[in-house]
């Protein structure tokens, strides 16, 4: 897995909110992203997979192939998975159905061949249990009156199915409980522990997160651009002094 963005900018209704972004993930490291408010941080998620809202200049390179012509499907089934920050309800659609397509659409296989039907039951089942969620949570409409905690787990239980090289998580510990942010850690640290081919970028405000997923480099935007890097240390000081010293 490596993950490429050469001074990637993006604007919105003539507004420019990316100022030039530079970033190398390469294989097994764990990015962590921190800003104030405002600073760009989730545009250049959604920039990643496409959102044609933003127009978009520089490179987005994943695996040595250019993204920027690729449509947001295209690009997830490269292997990017993004998490939402404010995960959408979908209406008449049960959780189980939703993870049935993608275990099948992300592995290629037909719909129709029941062949792997066990297979996914039983990635089913067994994350199920890293989440620590009952079997009739997957009877639920995706989304449809689930407390934060609830729809951030639905999120992590999408991601463990997919299976992904790159995952992008957008403040998926905001409004957690500690023990929904314990179950939501335990669902990526499982996955970077178990593939020999993954990368994570991690978007978040605070340290806390970080303290269960722990990040090989960390990175501050500012103004749509990234102001300093260093190792898990740089989040410890923004902790402690905030974002004005830095």
């Amino acid at each position: 897995m490596e993950f490429n963005a050469i001074d990637v900018r993006a604007k919105a209704e003539n507004k420019e909110i990316l100022k030039g972004i530079n970033l190398s993930i390469k294989n097994k490291e764990i990015h962590a992203i921190m800003g104030p408010n405002g600073s760009g941080k989730s545009t250049f998620t959604q920039v990643i997979l496409g959102n044609p809202v933003y127009e978009v200049e520089g490179e987005l390179i994943f695996n040595g192939e250019a993204l920027n012509e690729l449509s947001t499907d295209e690009r997830a089934r490269k292997g990017i998975f993004l998490s939402f920050q404010i995960p959408p309800y979908l209406e008449g659609i049960t959780l189980k159905n939703l993870l049935k397509k993608i275990y099948y659409l992300r592995r290629g296989y037909d719909e129709r061949d029941l062949k792997p039907y066990k297979e996914f039951r039983r990635e089913v089942e067994k994350a199920l249990e890293i989440l620590k969620l009952p079997p009739e949570f997957l009877e639920r409409e995706v989304n449809k009156d689930l407390s934060g905690g609830e729809k951030k787990k639905s999120e992590m239980l999408q991601m463990l199915i997919f299976d992904p090289e790159f995952i992008i998580l957008d403040e998926v510990d905001s409004g957690l409980d500690v023990d929904s942010l314990k179950a939501v850690s335990d669902a990526v640290n499982h996955l970077y522990q178990t593939k020999d081919n993954i990368g994570i970028l991690i978007i978040t405000h605070y340290n806390r997160i970080l303290n269960h997923v722990k990040p090989t480099h960390v990175h501050v935007m500012k103004d749509g651009k990234i102001v300093k890097s260093g190792g898990s240390e740089l989040a410890n000081i923004v902790e402690k002094e905030g974002y004005g010293q830095i």
